[in-house]
């Protein structure tokens, strides 16, 4: 498949960047899997398994699509667009209107405080993150948060 993935942060991100860094992995991964991949994201982006698309309006993203495209994944800018189309929201902006059809979002609790119900995990490269009985520069953190009064559960290597 020919598919475009859109972001309007730079990938890849320095430093902070869950948005970006998802897009980045997602990229990776699709183009791993023998898709065709175009990233349209910020000046001065770059990836080394797609082809990059560079815009900084939600114009210059519209004309940065590829018009054989067969899916756009929008992580921002969400426009509507005369192809197929998944919107992911990443953020918290309950109450926004959202009139493109299939929104997806990053949990279940994250869909139900949006009104929702689609959700999908993000992926993270495991191997990229190995558990060492030494120090180092990284902590990864993983846990299932739950409101007061709840179970709470959380994974720390």
């Amino acid at each position: 498949m020919r598919i475009t993935l859109v972001v309007d942060g730079a990938i890849p991100c320095a430093g902070y960047g869950g948005t970006e860094r998802q897009v980045d992995w997602l990229a990776t991964e699709l183009a791993r899997l023998g898709h065709s991949v175009v990233l349209v994201a910020a000046a001065g982006s770059s990836h080394p398994h797609c082809e990059v698309r560079q815009a900084a309006s939600k114009a210059e993203c519209r004309a940065a699509i590829p018009t054989d495209t067969d899916i756009v994944h929008f992580n921002s800018w969400f426009l509507d667009v005369p192809f197929p189309a998944l919107n992911t929201e990443h953020g918290y902006l309950p109450g926004q209107s959202r009139p493109q059809p299939n929104w997806n979002f990053v949990s279940a609790s994250h869909a139900r405080n949006h009104g929702r119900q689609t959700f999908v995990y993000n992926g993270f490269p495991v191997d990229d993150y190995r558990l060492s009985a030494t120090r180092n520069d990284r902590l990864l953190f993983l846990a299932g948060v739950a409101r007061a009064g709840e179970e709470q559960q959380a994974v720390i290597p």
